[in-house]
């Protein structure tokens, strides 16, 4: 079973944060990884690539924080997640072509590594990462940590 690594998890929690939060209120990563006690330094990180990348809208200062871009993260996939997060990504290392794998001439399951490959992408890439954080919550609950 594929198994999503803590880089993801806090992508996810993050996004689901910041979506609760609505577009009138920047969250911090320090209000994200209070209220869910999850690593500041990686949570961070990981707000900065999804900034980098237009999924959020970051503001510094003492108020400053996050918030989703609107007009672009409806629209973005769990497989552009993972781009996003992780760089290029495959099931097997000699798929991602600036790898060399020392027995890739002899190699009997090459072709259907890319096979798995592009069907784990083609369903990824049909998973809308908003359906993931669609669970109704309270929204004062996340907003007053």
């Amino acid at each position: 079973m594929l198994k999503l690594n803590k880089k993801l998890e806090y992508a996810l929690i993050s996004l689901k944060h910041l979506d609760l939060c609505g577009r009138s209120h920047l969250c911090s990563a320090k209000e994200i990884t209070l209220h869910y006690a999850i690593p500041f330094d990686v949570t961070s990180r990981v707000l900065q690539k999804l900034a980098q990348a237009g999924w959020l809208r970051s503001e510094q200062g003492p108020s400053g924080g996050y918030q989703i871009e609107w007009d672009v993260f409806p629209h973005k996939s769990l497989y552009e997640l993972v781009e996003v997060i992780e760089g290029r990504h495959a099931v097997v290392k000699c798929l991602i072509k600036d790898k060399d794998c020392p027995i890739l001439s002899k190699c009997n399951v090459m072709s259907p590594m890319e096979k798995l490959n592009e069907e784990l992408k083609r369903f990824l890439s049909s998973i809308p990462v908003q359906s993931l954080l669609t669970e109704p919550e309270k929204i004062q609950e996340v907003v007053n940590v």
